[in-house]
Order: structure tokens, then C-alpha cells, then sequence
């Protein structure tokens, strides 16, 4: 039902994303039963509207971490768009804790072959991933490099294939003069490109990674 957009989603979309098989009658006896066993499972048969045939997952009884997520998710990129709000970051910090505590992974990981969770999955992820990158950004305009690289840390962990957070951990351990830490950053993304993909790094990390060297 969250997959699916959590309000206003028709009994036909529900049955036959979850009963492809059942036909008619079977198919309405199985979301009838499954309904009432999630209303005496949540205990207020409330939470779970259903008008004209078409269920909705009432936010006034149910708190739903995805929702959470991406309420928050849009605070900070409120904030990000407009950074004199915030001139020194100490709202995005706690922001940052926030989401950071909420994003535990792919939506539903353990139902990753269901077709029916892979928009909402990918979306979340996509937002989370477009969110590290504009952080990470705001804390090195700000020249926080520690939290940049915390930071960056956190979307490898999400995507390691993300060639733009090696560049950008890559230059942060560079303004801190960590350069074999840098160059540590290269070969890590040169061997995950290489193994996972088959492809080499692109120009613009090679030039910085030769930089990199030049310095070191």
C-alpha cells in the first residue's frame, strides 16, 4: 500500500499487484480478509480508510518511515536552496542526523525481486543519494572537509558505482593533506569500476588523480 502511494489506491491495483493469479470473487475475498487482519493488527480500524473502493493509510494513526524520510529530506532541500537561512549549518547538521537516522537501506531490501516496491525504492534512494551530494557540497563551501568526507563516506556505502562522490572525497582529503588518503579514494573507485562494470575511470578523475599525485 506505501509502494503504491499510501492514499486513494484502488482495490484493482491492490489485488492484482498482490494477487495476480485470484480472479474475481477470489481475488475480493483475499484483500477482505487481508484488510481485516491488518486493521486488528494496527488496532483501529481507522487507519486504513476504505471509500469507493479505494484504500488509504491514514497518517493521523500511522507514522510511516518513508514518509518521514522524505518530509525531511525536503527541509533540507528548503535549506540548501537557500543557504543564508542557515549561514553556518547547524540546522543542516541536525537535519543530516535525521535522515541519515531514517535511511537504513533499500525500501523493503528483503522484497527486492517484488516489481511493485522498485519505484518507490529507486526514488527514495535517488533522493537520498541527490541529498549526499548537495550536502557534502554546502559543508565544503563552508570548509567543513571532516563532515564532507563523512558524508560522501555515507553515499559510497548507498552506491559505490557513484563516480562523483570518489571526486568529491578525493578533494577533501586533499584540502586536509591527506593525499595517500586520496589516492587510497582513486584506487578504490578504479577497482570497483573495473570489477563491477568493466570500465575505467573517467578523464576528469584521472586529471584530478594524476593532480593528486603531482602533490603527494
Amino acid at each position: 500500500l506505501i509502494a503504491l502511494g499510501g492514499r486513494d489506491v484502488s482495490e484493482d491495483l491492490l489485488t492484482s499487484t498482490l494477487w495476480p493469479e485470484a480472479e474475481g470473487d477470489a481475488a475480493r475475498q483475499a484483500f477482505d480478509t487481508t484488510l481485516h487482519r491488518l486493521r486488528k493488527l494496527l488496532g483501529d480500524e481507522h487507519a486504513l480508510p476504505l471509500r469507493d473502493r479505494k484504500l488509504s493509510l491514514d497518517s493521523r494513526f500511522c507514522w510511516v518511515d518513508s514518509w518521514a524520510f522524505e518530509r525531511l529530506l525536503s527541509e533540507s532541500e528548503a535549506i540548501l536552496a537557500n543557504p543564508a537561512t542557515d549561514p553556518q549549518g547547524e540546522a543542516l547538521v541536525r537535519l543530516v542526523d535525521r535522515v541519515n537516522a531514517l535511511y537504513h537501506g533499500p525500501f523493503l531490501g528483503k522484497e527486492f525481486g517484488a516489481a511493485w516496491s522498485v519505484s518507490l525504492r529507486e526514488r527514495l534512494r535517488s533522493r537520498y543519494l541527490r541529498h549526499i551530494v548537495s550536502v557534502g557540497g554546502r559543508w565544503q563551501q563552508l570548509g567543513h572537509w571532516d563532515r564532507a568526507i563523512e558524508c560522501y563516506r555515507k553515499g559510497l556505502e548507498v552506491d559505490d558505482l557513484a563516480e562523483q562522490l570518489y571526486q568529491n572525497l578525493m578533494l577533501c582529503h586533499d584540502q586536509l593533506g591527506q593525499y595517500s588518503e586520496a589516492l587510497a579514494v582513486y584506487r578504490r573507485c578504479r577497482f570497483i569500476l573495473s570489477v563491477v562494470l568493466g570500465i575505467a575511470p573517467s578523464a576528469s578523475t584521472e586529471n584530478l588523480h594524476q593532480r593528486l599525485r603531482a602533490s603527494a
